[in-house]
């Protein structure tokens, strides 16, 4: 059955190397009062490298995310090939509430090229006091450099979603030639 899952997130991730996204480069809010600390989201290494980690433009960065609190959350961060509301691994690609993002050269957090899923997305519950595996995809050429991070939009009901946003963000990355 793991060789099955693995297979399936291995071909998924394959083909958001070969998408692209159609959606043009967004400035982020960088105001620390937005960002709720219930998710605690971190990334498997603080420093990547084109050369060593990442192939061609296609830049995949795994690592963690905790629901800190008592509360249950939902997000549009799971596989829609898997019908569960409950998965382990939360994905950040295009059209999902997860983001890839790097500071440019006006001091600002922009939203980064990210691929696409070729099943979808869907809805996922966020449990109490529990740890998943993230992975988040991104074509970024290989002469960006600089800092980076993973953003997740969450709710705490997902039909009032409008109204009632809640965003965390990573550690702060960086990746090298």
């Amino acid at each position: 059955m793991k060789q099955i899952i693995c297979f399936f997130i291995i071909v998924i991730f394959s083909f958001l190397l070969l998408t692209c996204s159609d959606d043009g480069i967004t400035e982020i809010s960088d105001q620390d009062d937005i960002y709720k600390d219930y998710l605690q989201i971190q990334t498997a290494k603080s420093q990547y490298s084109h050369s060593e980690d990442f192939h061609n433009s296609y830049a995949h960065i795994s690592g963690t995310v905790t629901n800190t609190t008592q509360d249950t959350f939902y997000s549009k961060l799971g596989d829609a090939f898997n019908s569960s509301i409950d998965q382990d691994v939360f994905l950040i690609a295009n059209k999902t509430d997860g983001f890839y993002e790097f500071k440019n050269s006006s001091n600002n957090w922009a939203s980064v090229e990210q691929g696409h899923l070729i099943e979808g997305s869907k809805v996922i519950r966020i449990l109490p006091e529990t740890q998943y595996t993230v992975q988040a995809t991104a074509i970024i050429d290989s002469n960006q450099t600089g800092n980076f991070r993973l953003r997740i939009q969450y709710y705490r009901n997902y039909d009032e979603a409008i109204v009632d946003t809640l965003q965390d963000i990573s550690n702060v990355f960086t990746i090298k030639k």
